[in-house]
């Protein structure tokens, strides 16, 4: 069971909405990450502060929709080949990574791979329960596109003022570059990267047609104000194309971001 903790609020009465219907296995242990893990897990009061440096955690929490596929795979074919089914089955990875993530009390939190479900159900009332407010943005090239997974960023509104809907923005990688690659753009543009990007496209059609027609990816930008200094700072989040042949278009997508 998962608490929700606020202050002058000790949770009672709220348990049931965050009870999971299977066991939940402890967490395991991290030698491999220790003992800088532990220094994070140490309390913290983030309304005793000041001017400490803001704690971001970015996790890819592998979507589901990815990890079942070595269901029925065969052991040379698996991508998880490294790690037992038993353990890669949401029900036991989903409430580890909300522990996880709650244990560490990040200002900000961006995650990737999350499964449109997994936000709606799981990540979004347990850590507004906690304190957060954040927004999911989904891949895909359009409506009828097969991926239900995405990125997702939450902030603590003990540190940051609440943002509008309007305020939480999605790009997607496409029309982005789509709108760099315009010719007004690139007449206006003092940014001389551009030029060298489009006359790279140009000469490589089938680079050109992934970026513009294939891949789905987003970027989500938000503009966060401190509730003590007002200053503000600006968060992006994405998940870079993952095919371990394709890191030209990795360092593209993030010029572009």
């Amino acid at each position: 069971v998962v608490t929700p903790m606020r202050p002058g609020h000790d949770g009672k009465g709220c348990e049931e909405a965050y009870q999971f219907k299977r066991r939940v296995d402890a967490l395991p242990p991290m030698p491999i990450l220790s003992p800088l893990r532990d220094e994070f897990l140490v309390h913290r009061d983030k309304l005793q502060e000041d001017k400490q440096p803001l704690r971001v955690v970015s996790y890819n929490i592998l979507a589901d929709q990815n990890a079942s596929r070595d269901v029925n795979r065969d052991a040379d074919d698996m991508i998880y080949s490294h790690c037992k089914l038993d353990d890669i089955i949401k029900w036991r990875r989903h409430p580890l990574i909300v522990h996880e993530i709650l244990q560490y009390q990040g200002d900000i939190v961006c995650l990737q791979e999350v499964d449109r479900d997994v936000f709606d159900g799981l990540l979004q009332p347990c850590l507004k329960a906690h304190g957060y407010q954040g927004y999911y943005s989904e891949k895909g090239l359009d409506d009828a596109s097969v991926i239900r997974e995405g990125c997702a960023i939450f902030w603590s509104l003990d540190v940051f003022e609440s943002v509008r809907l309007p305020d939480m923005k999605t790009h997607t990688f496409r029309e982005m570059f789509q709108d760099f690659m315009c010719d007004e753009r690139l007449h206006k543009t003092e940014w001389t990267t551009l030029h060298d990007v489009s006359k790279l496209l140009e000469e490589h059609d089938h680079l050109k047609h992934v970026l513009f027609n294939k891949l789905g990816h987003v970027l989500q930008t938000v503009v966060l104000t401190d509730k003590r200094s007002k200053e503000k700072i600006v968060v992006a989040n994405t998940h870079l194309f993952y095919h371990p042949h394709a890191a030209h278009v990795k360092c593209l997508k993030m010029l572009i971001a």
